[in-house]
């Protein structure tokens, strides 16, 4: 089963018919949410969700933002932190994921589409120089979490869906503007602040699945991201 219509919610429709297995990406994804109303819609509908499936492995998808230090104190990171707290405590068979920011297309605005269209507009923006991110691609998360919820030794646990290396936003820049063959226009700001380190608690799966956060990760998803997005635009 799959709760849910989002990007997420698609990545993960080969569960759609899965009767053991539910896909829970229906909660909160905008990370600059504020609205109680919002927060409110989710929990209830995961009490509804565990309560009508109490033998089914509930697959939470929540954040790494709580690892980032602006981030770490706002209404959307506290609201997933208590989501994780309720899940743990209510739920029989569970997998909290905590996914990094995601390298694909979605409704809310996030800064790897803000840099892709602002440069592409050549829009004036600022970088905070000291600001760095960890992005993934949906691929990789789907693969992770499938092995994740295919072997139950797993369950019942919170595992971190992140890349093992960081980029800082100075460097996403500098990729898009070299994809793009477009100088970005923006102004270079020291602000910001790094993220502190994520867990790395699901190395033997990427090692199984031959994923490597090497050095080009970055460049070659962001050049894939742009191209998929190129194609949808025409």
């Amino acid at each position: 089963m799959v709760i849910g219509r989002g990007m997420l919610a698609n990545a993960f429709k080969a569960y759609q018919d899965n009767d053991e297995v539910i896909i829970f990406a229906s909660g909160v994804s905008n990370s600059q949410e504020k609205e109680m109303k919002e927060f409110d819609r989710e929990l209830k509908l995961i009490q509804s969700t565990l309560s009508q499936n109490p033998d089914k492995l509930f697959v939470y998808f929540s954040t790494c933002s709580m690892y980032d230090p602006l981030s770490s104190e706002t209404p959307y990171v506290k609201h997933k932190l208590n989501m994780e707290r309720y899940i743990e405590k209510h739920a029989k068979n569970y997998l909290i994921l905590r996914i990094s920011q995601i390298l694909g297309r979605s409704k809310n605005q996030t800064l790897v589409n803000f840099l892709l269209d602002s440069i592409m507009t050549g829009e004036a923006f600022e970088v905070w120089k000291n600001s760095n991110r960890n992005l993934i691609s949906l691929e990789d998360v789907l693969q992770i979490s499938n092995s994740l919820i295919e072997n139950k030794k797993y369950h019942n646990n919170l595992y971190h869906v992140a890349n093992s290396a960081f980029i800082t936003v100075p460097e996403l820049v500098n990729i898009f503007e070299e994809i793009l063959h477009k100088k970005a226009n923006c102004h270079y700001l020291d602000k910001g602040s790094a993220y502190r380190e994520i867990p790395e608690d699901t190395t033997l799966i990427i090692e199984e699945l031959n994923i490597d956060f090497d050095k080009t990760y970055y460049y070659d998803h962001l050049q894939n991201f742009i191209e998929e997005n190129k194609e949808s635009d025409e």
